[in-house]
């Protein structure tokens, strides 16, 4: 009886042991790559535009982390992330002319990126992760350009258009004709040349101005976990993102809420992250 409560106080004391030394902090370094998304209805559904897949990558970054127990723990990320999305443009030679690929349109957003996680995880030398929490993003550079590669018209100053009749007066329309005299009033014609969103010249001088300093929202991922020794070990996870704010300034997004083109707009990221991390066992 007495050798058979040893045993089994010898085995709860190397199972207590082995779960402390499943906890502690630990470190890492992370690298992802992802499809990314601009959501914005009316953009959709601009007829100058087609929206094609744009892939970003989050090259590289840094994981701090505590681990509580075998399956809890708290992470913060900081890593480098490019967001944004591509557009085909589509023109045609005359005012409602047959459309074809004139151009492309570019929005190019760089963030510092701060994600912090709660994660669960399941199993000990291959485990199965689960995390989630909110995520903050730090602008650094930020564009948004139409590219057109020939001289081409467009439809612009509609509530479906997001060139304006600003863009009209400085650029020029399509002439007018005696079956349509409204054709300078719905039309621009553009040469080949980078095309800044709003124009630059007659909304601010700074690109990055145009957008929020900030982006938040809210990170969830899974994935697995692989020891490659006790302390070091390798993760592969499946990361989304979806933020909660509009990307644009106030100013920009007063100025389409006053012609009737607004509808929010809102990064949206999935794609894979890969990383190795050292745990410091207590």
């Amino acid at each position: 009886m007495k050798l058979k409560s040893l045993l089994a106080a010898a085995l709860l004391s190397a199972g207590f042991l082995q779960a402390q030394a499943q906890s502690g902090p630990y470190l890492g370094i992370i690298s992802g790559y992802n499809s990314t998304w601009v959501l914005d209805q009316k953009l959709f559904d601009d007829p100058n535009y087609e929206n094609r897949s744009t892939w970003n990558s989050a090259p590289f970054g840094a994981v701090i982390g505590y681990k509580l127990n075998p399956s809890s723990s708290f992470q913060i990320e900081v890593f480098k992330n490019n967001m944004g999305a591509e557009f085909d443009i589509k023109g045609s030679d005359i005012f409602a002319g047959e459309k074809k690929t004139v151009g492309e349109k570019r929005i190019e957003l760089k963030y510092t990126s701060v994600p912090i996680l709660y994660k669960f995880t399941s199993g000990e030398k291959v485990r199965f992760n689960f995390h989630f929490g909110p995520q903050f993003n730090f602008l650094s550079e930020g564009s948004e350009v139409n590219q057109i590669n020939q001289r081409t018209t467009l439809n612009a100053n509609l509530n479906s258009t997001d060139l304006t009749a600003a863009d009209i007066a400085f650029y020029g329309s399509a002439p007018g004709t005696a079956i349509d005299v409204e054709i300078p009033n719905k039309s621009i014609v553009l040469d080949a040349g980078t095309y800044n969103r709003p124009d630059k010249n007659t909304y601010v001088a700074s690109d990055k101005d145009n957008f929020n300093s900030t982006d938040i929202g809210a990170a969830l991922g899974f994935g697995l976990e692989a020891d490659i020794t006790n302390n070091l070990y390798f993760s592969a996870n499946l990361r989304f993102y979806y933020g909660f704010k509009d990307i644009r300034s106030d100013k920009w997004v007063e100025m389409e809420e006053s012609r009737g083109y607004y509808d929010s707009r809102n990064n949206v990221t999935g794609g894979a992250q890969l990383g190795i991390h050292y745990r410091f066992d207590l």
